[in-house]
């Protein structure tokens, strides 16, 4: 592993490293002081679960603080957010928007969509819940904004096998951060990966990343039920069947042929057309 790989591996390592510290700190501190007013357990579990989106969040950003200090107390020159604003927000190109809706119809008309037996909509819980997904995906952007800016500029790296390191690091802390009560890491994981692809290929704009955010992500945790916190104890709507890995496979692999090669499948799209309404007319 060449310099720049391993140092890109050990901060965003360290990052992790912090949050999932910081995440136990949080939930310690709240249980403690909840045993100090002799609240029963149900209560404990219930402010910890109710809270949970709030401690994840707060303790990135806690992580994001102190690596943003330790890379300024080793000299890196960082941007501040305003100009990584200007320089790294592009709107979202046609493509993306497209995976993006497809994803999400994929996942709604094949899972299922059914009303959860609660009628109402829980307003708090419900706007933190899109909020919470995200700011907590958005974060790792910058993060990553961060190692890209200082580490990988005008450097030689194999980026697939960085990214794969990455999605390796997310996918231990996630499950060290949330326990997978619902079965929904793994959709997080699918979010990460599908938006290191979509940061990755744009240049590092957050155009991309932050249109699969708000088309896919938000609405698939918030409206479908998909939350790794909550599942769907305050959605609108829930999936009477989740899609499975197999299903998360096809759909990716369907999404990024056609992110990848749209020019050659719409060749080969109207080429079809045409020689079918040729075999029609001869027939």
């Amino acid at each position: 592993m060449n310099d720049v790989l391993r140092k890109s591996a050990k901060y965003f390592t360290i990052y992790y490293f912090l949050t999932v510290l910081t995440v136990m700190i949080l939930s310690s501190l709240g249980t403690f002081f909840h045993f100090l007013l002799q609240h029963e357990m149900s209560i404990i579990e219930s402010w910890l679960h109710q809270n949970k989106w709030e401690i994840l969040i707060l303790s990135k950003l806690f992580s994001i603080f102190l690596l943003k200090w330790w890379f300024g107390v080793k000299l890196y020159q960082l941007k501040s957010f305003s100009d990584m604003k200007k320089d790294f927000f592009i709107w979202p190109k046609f493509h993306a928007v497209v995976v993006s809706f497809f994803c999400l119809i994929a996942f709604a008309s094949l899972g299922q969509i059914a009303k959860p037996p609660q009628s109402f909509l829980y307003g708090y819980q419900f706007f933190i819940s899109i909020l919470g997904v995200v700011t907590f995906f958005f974060l790792d952007i910058i993060v990553l904004t961060y190692i890209q800016e200082i580490f990988h500029r005008n450097k030689k790296f194999n980026v697939t096998f960085v990214n794969l390191i990455y999605v390796l690091i997310f996918s231990l802390a996630c499950y060290m951060c949330i326990p997978d009560y619902y079965q929904n890491n793994k959709y997080f994981v699918f979010i990460f990966l599908t938006l290191l692809i979509l940061y990755s290929d744009s240049k590092h704009s957050w155009g991309n990343a932050l249109c699969f955010l708000l088309v896919f992500s938000a609405p698939m945790v918030s409206l479908l039920g998909i939350d790794p916190v909550w599942g769907d104890d305050f959605s609108l709507f829930n999936l009477e069947k989740k899609p499975g890995l197999t299903f998360l496979a096809v759909i990716w692999v369907i999404s990024f042929l056609y992110y990848n090669q749209r020019e050659t499948l719409i060749i080969f799209g109207l080429r079809l057309i045409r020689w079918s309404k040729r075999y029609a007319w001869k027939s």
